[in-house]
């Protein structure tokens, strides 16, 4: 399942956090490909404590700084033993308004290529709206996410998210460890 996530950046970097501590605690290898540079180790040694170096060993970070270096990222082969992937904030990086039109959309379609191309669980997230690339739109779900009190909700463009089982798959099952915080069912107040 490739799921994008559109929200606020705040939001987004807790959901993310979520995700990544919920994979990692079920001992799983995790890739996380940053346009934002938001990830903060000390945050996630905070949970771990004394088994950190176990947990961290398990997840693997690359950081880039420019839409060349986003879209080779999203393009790259993947280690055969990472079990999930996300990819945080890449197109506010890929629509870099320095860049000509021309050379915006040939990395934005070498990183929704790239997308296609992944074989595990993906979870994208941005605060910069995309549009243009129907054909090659890897998503299966498009989702909004947004803070409702201490919990994330996340809707499908105006639907109320009951049980859908592939993104409870995905994002995990409520009340496993680390990821408490996350809520998959309806939204209040819409």
């Amino acid at each position: 399942m490739k799921v994008l996530v559109l929200g606020e950046r705040k939001v987004l970097r807790t959901l993310v956090h979520q995700f990544l501590l919920q994979r990692l605690f079920l001992g799983e290898k995790v890739a996380l490909l940053e346009g934002d540079n938001t990830f903060d180790p000390y945050f996630f040694s905070s949970f771990f404590r004394e088994e950190s170096r176990e947990y961290l060993e398990r997840l693997l970070v690359a950081r880039a700084f420019s839409a060349h270096q986003m879209a080779r990222l999203c393009s790259r082969r993947l280690p055969s033993d990472v079990s999930a992937v996300v990819v945080s904030q890449p197109f506010h990086l890929l629509m870099d308004g320095d860049l000509p039109p021309w050379e915006r959309r040939k990395l934005m379609e070498r990183a929704l290529e790239g997308f296609g191309k992944i074989a595990v669980p993906l979870l994208v997230t941005s605060s910069t709206p995309f549009s243009g690339f129907k054909r090659l739109n890897p998503f299966s779900r498009v989702l909004e996410c947004r803070l409702e009190g201490e919990k994330i909700c996340l809707t499908e463009r105006g639907k109320l998210h009951g049980k859908d089982r592939g993104l409870i798959q995905l994002l995990g099952r409520p009340g496993e460890r680390g990821l408490e915080q996350v809520q998959t069912g309806p939204a209040q107040g819409r």
